[in-house]
């Protein structure tokens, strides 16, 4: 009783109970997660933040969950491994061809094969609120968001993508939203994208600090 009665009264001020300070010390407290600050970033899409959840805490109904169902369950796109979440995204022959493309074009040379192991260096190496830090992000929750629904379309549709139109649909969503946050992003990007396809695929000319965005 007499513990009891101490610990109350460390949760007292003087005048009334701290109840923040009750609450803190009876809830339980689970894990903390390395993933959580990258995942709900404000620069991020709700919708890829809410996939890049799913992923990082292995929710994602990929085939070898459904266990319940009797179906395929090889990977939609090689069509030789069972689906996981780690093989769709990373291990795949099509879209490790796809993550090949997006880490040249981001300067990126570090391995990924999973998603937890992909958010945890995507927080190291993009640290800070500069506008390369929060592109780098964003590719990432993009890359993994138009897999997925190429994945979708693919099984519920027959529409196979391609490489190519793939991470096109994933740079010009990246260009999309970080010109809605930077409007004179462009010149920026002239530096960061090597190759000059990526504004021939907008309609833009290098170079130009204001330009007309044909293709939106």
């Amino acid at each position: 009783m007499e513990a009891a009665g101490r610990l109350i009264g460390n949760w007292s001020n003087g005048v009334a109970i701290d109840l923040h300070a009750a609450y803190e010390f009876l809830r339980v407290k689970g894990q903390v997660k390395v993933w959580a600050k990258f995942v709900w970033n404000p620069c991020l899409i709700p919708k890829h933040s809410f996939l890049l959840w799913l992923c990082a805490r292995g929710r994602l109904l990929t085939r070898d969950r459904l266990l319940f169902l009797d179906i395929d369950r090889a990977c939609p796109f090689c069509c030789v491994v069972e689906e996981s979440s780690d093989h769709l995204f990373f291990l795949c022959s099509f879209n490790r061809a796809v993550w090949l493309q997006i880490k040249v074009w981001f300067g990126m040379s570090r391995v990924m094969s999973s998603i937890s192991s992909a958010i945890k260096w995507i927080s190291k190496d993009a640290k800070g609120s500069s506008w390369i830090c929060k592109v780098k992000r964003i590719a990432l929750a993009c890359s993994v968001y138009q897999i997925w629904g190429a994945r979708n379309c693919l099984i519920f549709y027959g529409i196979r993508p391609t490489v190519e139109g793939l991470v096109c649909r994933i740079k010009t969503f990246v260009y999309k939203v970080m010109f809605t946050m930077y409007p004179q992003v462009l010149i920026h990007f002239e530096a960061l994208a090597s190759d000059r396809s990526l504004f021939v695929g907008f309609g833009l000319v290098p170079g130009y600090a204001r330009c007309t965005l044909y293709i939106f």
